[in-house]
C-alpha cells in the first residue's frame, strides 16, 4: 500500500513540472576596414528592426575594439555565438566588410538586448 501511495505521489508531482522553452535570437555583426590583422575597428549591430547600429561605451561615444576577434569576445562573454561569417569586398570604398551572424539561445525577448548598448 505504501508503495502504491508514493508511486501515486511521485506521479502527480512530475505532472506539474513544465519545461522551459528557449528560442534562438539573431544578430549581424558588420565591421568595417577588416583586414587579418586589423587595429582599431568599430562594429555595427542590426539585431531587428528597432536596435540598428554602433555599440556605445558608457558616455555615448562609438565603442572602439582592438581587432575584429576582440568583437566576437565581447558578444561571447554576453552568450552569443558565431553561427556563420563572410567577407564582402566594397570596390567603391576600397573596403573589407567583414560579416558575423551570431545566434543566441534565450526564453523572452527582453534577453536578446541584455549588455548592448546601440546608438541608432
Amino acid at each position: 500500500m505504501r508503495k502504491l501511495l508514493l508511486l501515486l505521489i511521485i506521479t502527480l508531482a512530475s505532472l506539474n513540472v513544465t519545461a522551459q522553452t528557449t528560442h534562438a535570437a539573431y544578430c549581424e555583426v558588420v565591421v568595417h576596414n577588416a583586414a587579418l590583422f586589423s587595429q582599431k575597428v568599430s562594429a555595427f549591430v542590426d539585431a531587428g528592426t528597432e536596435k540598428r547600429g554602433y555599440i556605445i561605451n558608457e558616455d555615448g561615444s562609438k565603442k572602439i575594439f582592438n581587432s575584429p576577434v576582440d568583437i566576437l569576445n565581447f558578444f561571447g562573454k554576453l552568450g552569443w555565438s558565431v553561427s556563420q561569417n563572410y567577407f564582402t569586398p566594397d570596390s567603391k570604398e576600397k573596403d573589407n566588410i567583414l560579416h558575423f551572424l551570431l545566434t543566441k539561445q534565450v526564453e523572452h525577448d527582453e534577453e536578446v538586448f541584455v549588455g548592448l548598448k546601440i546608438k541608432k
